[in-house]
């Protein structure tokens, strides 16, 4: 396996680990929530669920999908290729 198919298995884990976090949260957690917490405790935590993910995707998810994005960005300009 060479660097660049490592760069995309990167990616592509990643954007598959962002969508089923929020596919989990959306499609479990939150019906869950509302289900068997009352109004003030599933506001407080939605808020927290809801402020832990957009933590976990500013610092993990988001910074490896633009790292890998514009590097297989670059590598297929025109010009840029081994």
């Amino acid at each position: 396996m060479d660097g660049w198919a490592q760069v995309r298995f990167t990616h592509v884990t990643g954007a598959a680990l962002w969508v089923g976090v929020r596919l989990a949260l959306s499609l479990d957690v939150l019906p869950l929530a509302r289900r068997m917490l009352d109004a003030g405790a599933r506001g407080m935590f939605v808020q927290a669920a809801g402020r832990r993910f957009g933590l976990i995707t500013a610092a993990l998810f988001l910074p490896v999908q633009l790292t890998n994005g514009v590097a297989m960005a670059w590598r297929q300009w025109p010009g840029t290729r081994e």
